[in-house]
């Protein structure tokens, strides 16, 4: 417990009390109606289905048009026209969408989406929160997952222990997870 709660400690320190979690795979939108991929026509979500792993709100520039894009997958509208009326196409189920974020381009304006806490169960927001913090403490985000099963499945392993240390605050066990090879990843 103590250690979790110095995880919550440290992502609140480095700015993670906003509700941000690295959430990929967490946030999900469901369909009002039958919509097309953005960059692939052909790829319709169905009415009802759920797009899953949504990381991003893009709106863009030229022609206003707003998209949710999937980690793995695609962007679709988050509305249509339909004879001439704008409707809604798209809606967040388990997130929000999140303030500007800071990387920017010409074409698009890019929004994070961020999880609302309270449609996630204790054992998902531990997930996240975990996640959350060693992306904060600068794993790469393929590295995030497989660190984070470690620490949470086997938390008295090498591994789990070296992640506790950088919860804890140890520069040392932080600076030895940002250079593998380490207890929890080869080189």
């Amino acid at each position: 417990m103590r250690t979790a709660l110095a995880a919550l400690a440290f992502a609140a320190a480095t700015g993670g009390a906003n509700d941000r979690a690295y959430a990929w795979d967490a946030c999900e939108a469901i369909a009002l109606r039958d919509v097309p991929a953005m960059e692939a026509p052909d790829a319709i979500l169905a009415k009802g289905e759920l797009d899953g792993g949504i990381t991003q709100y893009r709106i863009n520039k030229a022609t206003k048009r707003a998209v949710f894009c999937s980690h793995g997958g695609h962007c679709y509208p988050t509305h249509l026209t339909v004879k001439g009326e704008t409707v809604e196409a798209l809606r967040l189920t388990n997130c929000k969408v999140g303030p500007k974020s800071n990387d920017q381009d010409d074409e698009d304006t890019y929004y994070p989406v961020d999880i609302i806490r309270e449609k996630f169960t204790p054992g998902q927001l531990r997930r996240y929160d975990t996640e959350d913090t060693l992306a904060r403490i600068g794993l790469c985000s393929a590295c995030v997952g497989d660190v984070a099963s470690q620490y949470l499945d086997k938390p008295t392993s090498r591994c789990g222990l070296l992640v506790k240390s950088a919860f804890e605050g140890d520069p040392k066990a932080k600076a030895a997870l940002q250079s593998p090879p380490n207890a929890c990843q080869k080189q």
